[in-house]
């Protein structure tokens, strides 16, 4: 086994894997590309991720536990809804995360360009 597989599975220790997850990485994804401060609520999310709803409200549970995501009550067209929007940590784990698989990505073309 090559020296940058062994490193890429010691830097995956560092990963939280909890968010190994398609529908928690299209939440977190989607709320990061909000502009700063904005929020999104789940009638937006819905349709976006095209997750059923069941889905969607327990992910989003999920990650509102670890602390990367949070709900605030807004009021649009008179109707109160709750809007969720990604936190400082839930930025840094994803970033964590785009940043291993970068790595995995390139370990995986350098090493078909050596075989």
């Amino acid at each position: 086994m090559g020296s940058s597989v062994l490193e890429l599975v010691e830097e995956s220790g560092a990963l939280n894997s909890r968010i190994f997850s398609r529908s928690r990485l299209l939440i977190l994804s989607i709320l990061d590309e909000l502009p700063e401060n904005d929020s999104a609520t789940f009638r937006e999310m819905k349709p976006a991720l095209h997750l059923n709803e069941g889905v969607l409200y327990t992910n989003l549970e999920v990650l509102k536990q670890f602390g990367y995501v949070k709900e605030q009550k807004v009021k649009f067209n008179k109707k109160k809804m709750t809007a969720y929007s990604i936190t400082r940590s839930g930025k840094e784990a994803l970033r964590s995360l785009e940043q291993w698989l970068a790595k995995w990505l390139r370990r995986g073309t350098n090493e078909g360009k050596t075989k």
